[in-house]
């Protein structure tokens, strides 16, 4: 059975070095966890939207993102929350969190060192 991912995982930062670290770890999650399960298909807005942000001077906020993400997260089974530094106090991640809740979907979180 196949299973359609939304990564929720924090983004935003004044310091470009901390979102480029934020996503390369989104990335590289994405990466390793549709190579070793192929049946399940991962949407990470960050890995989607980080490039075309900075390469197109886009919005790199949650709210910009928002309606968005959201649409994405409608079409998923599932919602994972990737625990890297901030997620805990990420607007975006919270609202994504919130949303999912309400929407009953299935939660899982990973910590970066431990997938």
């Amino acid at each position: 059975m196949m299973s359609f991912i939304y990564l929720a995982s924090p983004y935003s930062d004044r310091d470009s070095t901390v979102q480029e670290y934020r996503y390369q770890e989104a990335l590289r999650f994405c990466a390793e966890q549709m190579s070793s399960r192929p049946h399940i298909h991962i949407f990470s807005p960050i890995v989607y939207g980080h490039q075309m942000a900075k390469q197109y001077d886009l919005p790199g906020d949650a709210a910009w993102w928002q309606n968005f993400n959201l649409k994405f997260m409608n079409n998923c089974s599932q919602m994972w929350v990737l625990k890297l530094p901030g997620w805990d106090t990420s607007l975006g991640v919270t609202a994504e969190i919130e949303y999912a809740r309400g929407r009953n979907l299935y939660t899982e979180y990973y910590n970066p060192s431990e997938d």
